[in-house]
């Protein structure tokens, strides 16, 4: 995604942070961020979303665990 970004605007700089939804959110409002990714939705005035990927939610278990699939 970022590759495809920067092939197609050369001239936006893009950084990668590492931060967890609730810190986004507040580098948001702050203005310390123009975007993020999050996996909650987004409830917040001015701030819109848009949906990038929908991932199916999986249950791990190991083989020797009591409730393991069968």
């Amino acid at each position: 995604m970022v590759a495809h970004a920067r092939e197609r605007q050369p001239n936006v700089h893009i950084a990668l942070l590492e931060m967890n939804t609730a810190q986004q959110h507040e580098a948001l409002r702050a203005g310390r961020i123009d975007l993020g990714i999050v996996r909650s939705p987004l409830q917040e005035p001015g701030v819109c979303g848009e949906r990038l990927v929908r991932e199916p939610f999986v249950l791990a278990l190991p083989r020797v665990h009591p409730g393991r699939c069968r």
